[in-house]
């Protein structure tokens, strides 16, 4: 078994860079085919006591957590750890730190602040400026999304300027991402659009997932101006990244309500209620949900809307066929009803 532990170590140490690098599709895979190994290997390490191994290698399967929609087990992993006091701080703040994560992505946005608080106060007094840069990041997140957006847009300022100073692109397009957000937020859409542009130059040899989620907010973006074609063009993209990333996580739930707004200016209904039940399906499969209010708004008046227009029965036809789709059939969908020269 020790082995087996130090073979994993290994392997999570390069996972922690290929899974947010140009090879991230390639590094998912991997990652997946060694997951039962990691698995075995941190109850193994968690029931002898190594948190700080197991912790290594729970840390560095963030991004595999995320993207592959394993929001449920990723937690359950960093519960596990953070239940083994006492922890060395920088164990225990990157541990909240993942917590914060996967309950950001399920929903559960009290207890990832209270997470998150707890790692930034952690890793500051222990001089761990990783950590406390990670935790302002992710902080910023939560704060927009509970609609404090003063608070979100100074913490995700200083994430970037953080993650500048280590020189982490990824990170820092994340926050340029995040920062965009908070302008979409307060309606402020030309700096929404310079804070795009910023993070996609960023991210440009940062894995592709990180790029999706810059296309999931041009396309709102373009549902507001009513353009639904560039919106739905927008999605057909990122629906192609994500069906190679096999992203069951926020980029895939986030493209599909998008699309579906896109759909209803088309004034195609049906097509609305298929996105929607395979977006449900998704939810019900991972426990990832639409976290962005603005989103989750959008898809309560769009499947309101065109389900009174379609009726019941219609409604419930298409929406339980779209519960049965692929990303394929997604991407089909939008091919056979793209205008044509």
């Amino acid at each position: 078994m020790e082995g087996l532990a130090r073979y994993c170590a290994g392997e999570v140490s390069l996972a922690v860079e290929g899974l947010v690098g140009p090879a991230q599709v390639e590094w998912l895979d991997r990652v997946r085919e060694d997951l039962e190994s990691h698995r075995v290997v941190l109850t193994w390490l968690i029931e002898r006591g190594r948190v700080t191994e197991a912790s290594h290698i729970a840390w560095g399967l963030l991004w595999f957590w995320v993207i592959r929609g394993h929001a449920i087990e990723g937690l359950r992993w960093y519960e596990e750890i953070l239940s083994r006091p006492p922890l060395p701080p920088g164990v225990e703040s990157r541990m909240l730190n993942g917590a914060a994560v996967m309950r950001y992505m399920q929903g559960d946005f009290d207890r990832a602040r209270t997470n998150v608080s707890r790692a930034l106060v952690l890793a500051e007094g222990a001089g761990d400026t990783d950590a406390a840069v990670h935790a302002e990041w992710i902080l910023g997140f939560v704060e927009h999304i509970v609609g404090n957006l003063d608070a979100a847009r100074d913490r995700l300022a200083r994430s970037v300027k953080g993650f500048r100073a280590q020189a982490i692109r990824w990170a820092t397009g994340q926050s340029l991402t995040g920062l965009a957000w908070v302008a979409l937020a307060t309606g402020d859409a030309g700096q929404a659009e310079r804070l795009l542009d910023e993070a996609t130059s960023v991210l440009r040899d940062a894995g592709p997932w990180f790029l999706s989620l810059v296309a999931y907010q041009r396309a709102i973006l373009a549902v507001r101006r009513g353009d639904a074609d560039e919106a739905i063009a927008l999605m057909r993209d990122s629906l192609t990244r994500i069906r190679e990333l096999k992203d069951h996580s926020l980029a895939f739930v986030g493209a599909l309500v998008v699309l579906a707004a896109a759909a209803a200016l088309k004034g195609d209904d049906a097509w609305v209620a298929r996105i929607l039940g395979a977006q449900d399906a998704v939810t019900d499969g991972t426990g990832v949900i639409v976290v962005d209010s603005s989103s989750r708004h959008l898809r309560e008046q769009v499947e309101r809307d065109s389900q009174a227009r379609l009726g019941p029965q219609r409604w419930a036809l298409a929406y339980a066929a779209g519960r049965k789709a692929s990303i394929d059939a997604l991407i089909k969908d939008i091919d056979n009803r793209q205008p044509r020269d």
